[in-house]
């Protein structure tokens, strides 16, 4: 589990009220986004909104949840996969690939939101076990593949990390790439960078 305390809305109008925040912090911004705002989209009274949650920084938490419950249910159950490590980076980043093209709006939320301070503690233990747990993965894939590192495997969790929330913003289906072909040209970048490297030799450590 990644918080110890899951915020949810009461079943019914969950649905209703989430796609109408997500649509809403996509298009104009956490703080562009009014109540009155979430209401209409939701087709409630603002009243009415106040009765399902808190407030909108507890809105903004609930999706934080949802994104990071799902990213252990898809994207992470990748690292515990045995095999050859590039065969592993590949499914673990085309996993990443995924999530960020299937849930665009919910990874725009993540991107382009700021940290609210009513819920900081949580989101930023959420973001660094999202760095922690990749960062880790990483690292077992070098120390897997035998090779000296010749780049730094925290460096490259931020850049793949960033890669991936940026992604929605410029590709698109059906363009000049096919998925295939974006798989295989962001895995190849970021194997080629971390696991291409000379054989450690014995005695040469970790």
């Amino acid at each position: 589990m990644i918080s110890k305390k899951q915020e949810t809305i009461p079943a019914g109008k969950s649905e209703q009220v989430l796609q109408a925040a997500m649509q809403l912090f996509s298009e104009k911004g956490f703080e562009k986004t009014s109540m009155r705002d979430l209401a209409k989209a939701a087709d409630m009274t603002t009243a009415g909104l106040y009765y399902h949650i808190q407030s909108k920084d507890h809105l903004l938490k609930v999706i934080e949840d949802i994104i990071f419950n799902q990213l252990q249910a898809t994207v992470f159950t990748k690292m515990g996969q045995s095999g050859e490590p590039k065969r592993r980076l590949r499914d673990f980043i085309e996993a990443m690939i995924d999530y960020s093209l299937e849930h665009a709006k919910l990874v725009s939320v993540l991107r382009d939101n700021a940290i609210t301070e009513e819920f900081a503690e949580e989101i930023r233990e959420h973001r660094k076990l999202y760095v922690k747990q990749t960062e880790e993965f990483l690292k077992q894939l070098q120390r897997d593949a035998k090779v000296e590192p010749r780049v730094d495997a925290t460096v490259v969790t931020y850049i793949l990390i960033a890669t991936m929330n940026w992604l929605p913003l410029w590709y698109k289906a059906g363009g000049r790439l096919s998925k295939k072909q974006l798989v295989d040209a962001v895995s190849q970048f970021f194997i080629k960078g971390l696991l291409d490297g000379s054989k450690r030799t014995r005695g040469s450590g970790q």
